[in-house]
């Protein structure tokens, strides 16, 4: 039996991707060389090597390929990359162009109209109303003494029985109670030397 040898030869003359290549068989004997085209649109004829493989590994023609014959039938088609890019890295361009066409424009890139500076104003009142509700209502949560704001009323009454609180209000007490406490030694001081 003869073996015959396939060598790969470009045959690009009409950029079809699917005639891309053509399989020269290579004999010892340079008497005759035939040309077997190869193409996903036809299937491959019975004198391939690659069919007459899968005929004797038990393979029938026009069914799936595997043990239960359940792969695929037709060859997967390929798409012919004519671009430098790397591979997958259009998509990733695509995808970046298409985030930055869908971004929400900055405050400094809007042309401000006079409706949007009558709502920028408007919503502006609104957040300093609501600023002043919010101090007016924590204002009952202040306490004077030790000059704290607090921001709820547990936060509040547990500073109100916490003894830094109580601390500093016998502190302010002793402190009230001492100067009184030298305003009379004072007067009576006044007195004894007017006498």
């Amino acid at each position: 039996m003869e073996e015959r040898f396939y060598r790969k030869i470009n045959n690009n003359n009409n950029n079809d991707p699917e005639d891309l290549f053509s399989y020269v068989p290579v004999n010892n004997s340079n008497d005759d060389i035939e040309s077997e085209q190869i193409s996903i649109n036809k299937p491959l004829p019975n004198s391939n090597i690659g069919f007459q493989m899968l005929i004797k590994m038990g393979w029938k023609e026009n069914t799936g390929l595997g043990r239960e014959n359940s792969g695929i039938v037709e060859p997967i088609h390929y798409k012919m990359k004519e671009d430098v890019m790397g591979l997958g890295q259009r998509e990733l361009d695509n995808k970046h162009t298409d985030i930055n066409l869908s971004r929400k424009l900055l405050e400094s890139e809007i042309v401000e109209t006079e409706e949007i500076k009558e709502k920028r104003k408007i919503k502006s009142e609104k957040e300093l109303n609501l600023k002043n509700e919010i101090k007016e209502q924590n204002k009952a949560f202040f306490c004077s003494l030790c000059n704290k704001q607090y921001k709820s009323i547990t936060e509040y009454e547990t500073h109100i029985n916490s003894l830094d609180h109580n601390h500093t209000k016998r502190l302010k007490e002793q402190k009230k109670i001492q100067n009184q406490f030298e305003k009379n030694i004072n007067k009576n001081s006044k007195t004894s030397e007017e006498a």
